[in-house]
């Protein structure tokens, strides 16, 4: 079976005279760790004056606070990441002067983290490219999903993983997983047909509704949205063209915050969002960043129903949900009685339990997101959306021709990222929210699609779905490797 190999450099250490900056910085690396910590320093000291040429005795202490981190013996915010990551393994890169930089890899993806302890500052923990000398070998399809159930069973074993995973193949599944945390779904337990939340993935069907219109000349993408919202409080905001809406370039902000929480009872319709925040301005002028914007959705989900002269939930289900078969699917209400909802678990940094997100949810999902789908649903509409039911070839291609550099390491079209060049090309959504993660990844050239649905935290849907990315087979001079 193949497997992917982390290899790294031998730890280089730079020479250094022993000299207070050391010294100090030894001592704030104490004060910024715990009493636990504290005390395992003393045994890496000594071994430094006593056993190790200069410079061993930061590398000790470095690998003291992994020791420290893998082991939940820090701060709160440490412990959430611990839950993301699964441990950290980590060699040093730079030792110099009041300072150690630490290249470490999560335990449970293919990330990298650098981790800086500088002199009077915290420490420092940030997202990077993975080095060059990291190679991960891609699989044959039945090794793909020999590892890959392995690895979703142990991982719900664990607790660090609760949802369902669906590979499939020319349309077909040719994965199927399902597991997770008891109590998720009210005397029952997560399966197949279970409804997770869709967090920003509604953005897709969002997006559809508006290409539909446009393939039915109803609405042009260069339209402003003053065509369609006249009075709308903010002038500014009536100067910004649905394109600008669709891939985010348009100002429009988010909706989460203060306001959101004080009001969320009263969010039902897309109109009461506009109501709530018509009067605010522009972050930026239209057209002149990308800027991931909730609000947006919004915007264009009361565009689609001013132009379609329907409610935006019942359009989104007579013209995405119900030509795709996603019989399984919609916006509901949160008293509503639905059978087989997952509930949503978040992580509490400060007592480290995983809660109910209920409190954290709008009254509804909207346009932005927030509704509901199953795994095989999603891949229903994954085959719709391929096989030109829901939009011609043209405007099906349109979604993710004119593409944004989001500076995220992908790209945004119109309701979709992709990233459409390189060893492997998709395209896609996921969404994220307290308790709430999906993913949906298609890959065009392959035929493959991938869909991760979570009841838990950021980013583990998001995790697996990379994870399968980097060893699924891919096309090449015609035939799969």
């Amino acid at each position: 079976m193949t497997s992917s190999t982390v290899s790294s450099t031998s730890t280089a250490v730079v020479p250094y005279d022993p000299t207070p900056p050391h010294v100090d910085l030894r001592s704030h690396l104490e004060k910024i760790t715990d009493e636990v910590y504290r005390r395992s320093l003393e045994a890496a000291k000594f071994e430094s004056r006593h056993l190790s040429p200069p410079g061993r005795a930061e590398v000790a202490i470095l690998n003291r606070w992994l020791e420290a981190f893998n082991n939940g013996k820090l701060s709160d915010q440490d412990r959430a990441l611990l839950r993301e990551t699964g441990g950290l393994q980590g060699k040093v890169e730079l030792l110099s002067q009041g300072r150690i930089v630490c290249i470490a890899k999560e335990n449970l993806s293919d990330q990298f983290l650098r981790i800086e302890f500088a002199l009077g500052q915290p420490v420092k923990v940030e997202f990077v490219p993975p080095p060059e000398n990291f190679k991960i070998e891609r699989m044959s399809e039945s090794e793909l999903i020999e590892v890959t159930l392995t690895r979703l069973s142990e991982l719900t074993r664990k607790g660090q993983f609760s949802g369902t995973v669906i590979i499939a193949k020319h349309g077909e599944p040719i994965l199927s997983f399902s597991g997770g945390l008891s109590g998720s779904i009210p005397n029952g337990n997560i399966n197949m047909d279970t409804k997770f939340n869709l967090g920003s993935m509604n953005k897709m069907f969002t997006a559809i509704g508006i290409m539909q219109l446009v393939q039915n000349k109803e609405v042009s993408l260069d339209d402003y949205v003053g065509k369609y919202l006249p009075n709308y409080p903010n002038q500014p905001v009536r100067n910004v063209t649905i394109r600008q809406l669709l891939n985010h370039t348009g100002g429009t902000g988010n909706i989460f915050g203060p306001e959101f929480d004080q009001n969320v009872d009263k969010l039902k319709s897309p109109q009461d969002y506009i109501d709530l925040f018509g009067e605010r301005g522009l972050n930026h002028v239209p057209g002149e960043t990308w800027d991931y914007s909730n609000y947006g959705y919004v915007l264009l989900g009361r565009i689609i129903e001013v132009a379609s002269g329907q409610d935006y939930y019942q359009y989104v289900q007579e013209n995405v949900y119900n030509p795709a078969g996603m019989t399984n699917s919609g916006s509901f209400y949160q008293t509503d009685a639905v059978d087989n909802l997952a509930i949503g678990f978040t992580f509490n940094e400060q007592n480290s339990k995983l809660e109910n997100n209920a409190s954290t949810l709008p009254v509804r999902g909207s346009p932005a997101g927030g509704g509901y789908a199953t795994a095989p649903n999603l891949l229903n509409f994954a085959n719709a959306l391929t096989e030109h039911r829901l939009l011609d070839r043209e405007h099906t291609e349109l979604l993710t021709a004119h593409l944004v550099d989001t500076g995220e390491n992908d790209r945004y079209g119109y309701g979709f990222a992709a990233a459409p060049e390189g060893e492997i090309s998709w395209f896609g959504h996921t969404g994220g929210h307290f308790g709430v993660n999906s993913s949906l990844d298609i890959y065009p050239d392959s035929d493959y699609t991938v869909i991760v649905m979570t009841n838990l935290d950021k980013p583990t849907a998001n995790r697996e779905a990379q994870w399968i990315r980097a060893r699924l087979p891919t096309i090449q001079n015609g035939s799969e490797t």
